[in-house]
């Protein structure tokens, strides 16, 4: 995969492709074709220092109607921050539809002890939690044993060990927001959209480091919500 993401023309992916298989420049083809999200890798003063990694992405996963629809409720209702979690078998799903409702059907992974909706928090070391972060990866001070492992829900195709990701939402504060302590609940999903996606190397040599620095993120603080907003406008002026 490395390979693929540096070659930067069509000879050398084929090229690339061929080697691994016969249908490995297929799949490539539709993953990539099939994902409408605008996905952009962030540097310098557009990303959020206080997150730690050095992989964060402007991710921006609802159409164009439903960001919109989203903005004409922001304008009466105003809006938050949280984070949202999730096993690395689910972001292939988040990139195409973002964060969806699933409580009450197959796709559920977790129990729903707050309630039916989208789990979410201004904690972000809550949600590294849901992102498998910490995991049985000896990381002092983690408390995530407890949040079932990824490979029980069938449908892992990479391992856990590997990555883990973490999303930053933006969610309309419309009142109907079941919040207990640091677990807030959002029933409907339409009032949820991605802003920023960051993503975690448990191999790399500063994981420890950097996952110290993001699990004390939170989005209730007014020193983090400045930076968020920042860094917002300073990618608003890119464009």
């Amino acid at each position: 995969m490395q390979q693929i993401v540096a070659t930067n023309n069509e000879e050398d992916l084929e090229k690339i492709c061929a080697e691994r298989g016969e249908y490995v420049q297929g799949v490539f083809r539709w993953i990539i074709s099939s994902c409408s999200a605008h996905l952009v890798s962030l540097s310098g003063d557009r990303r959020l220092a206080s997150m730690g990694t050095a992989f964060q992405f402007l991710m921006y996963s609802a159409s164009p109607e439903r960001e919109q629809a989203f903005a004409t409720a922001k304008r009466t209702h105003g809006s938050f921050f949280a984070f949202h979690g999730s096993p690395i078998e689910n972001w292939h799903s988040i990139l195409r539809k973002g964060v969806k409702n699933c409580s009450g059907t197959s796709l559920q992974l977790h129990g729903a002890s707050y309630g039916p909706g989208v789990y979410l928090s201004p904690n972000a070391s809550a949600s590294l939690g849901y992102s498998k972060v910490g995991y049985r990866l000896g990381i002092k001070g983690s408390n995530f044993g407890s949040v079932a492992s990824s490979s029980r829900s069938g449908n892992q195709f990479i391992s856990g060990e590997q990555v883990k990701i973490l999303a930053l939402c933006e969610i309309i504060d419309d009142g109907n927001i079941k919040k207990t302590g640091s677990i807030w609940v959002v029933a409907n999903d339409e009032h949820i959209v991605t802003r920023f996606l960051f993503v975690f190397l448990p191999q790399s040599p500063d994981f420890n480091e950097t996952f110290d620095k993001a699990s004390r993120c939170n989005t209730t603080d007014t020193n983090f919500q400045s930076e968020i907003s920042n860094v917002m406008e300073k990618i608003k002026e890119s464009y």
